[in-house]
């Protein structure tokens, strides 16, 4: 991922979430941004999905370590799973601001 963009993260999680209310946070150090998942796709007990980042949630993160994310899943009967933390890499940017097009 490349700081200040606005990346979309494909994810999988090896379990039907359907019915769950997902979440997954992406955090370095101090920094943390939790997203909320809103469109699932299930296949084979498989549940896919996109997470969306803006300029403003990218260029929390520095280029200098990974980022870790984890997927948190609850549903209506309070049973609660989260996956095991991955590491994604950042990479840094020459032009570390948000832009607006037109501007």
């Amino acid at each position: 991922m490349v700081r200040y963009t606005t990346p979309i993260i494909p994810m999988t999680v090896d379990a039907d979430l359907t019915g769950f209310n997902i979440k997954v946070t992406l955090t370095q150090g101090d920094q943390k941004v939790t997203k909320v998942v809103t469109e699932i796709e299930v296949e084979d007990n498989v549940t896919s999905f996109s997470v969306p980042l803006t300029q403003q949630e990218s260029g929390k993160f520095s280029a200098t370590s990974k980022v870790q994310v984890q997927v948190n899943a609850i549903d209506a009967n309070g049973t609660r799973l989260a996956t095991d933390i991955e590491m994604i890499n950042i990479f840094e940017n020459l032009l570390p601001e948000v832009l607006s097009y037109g501007g």
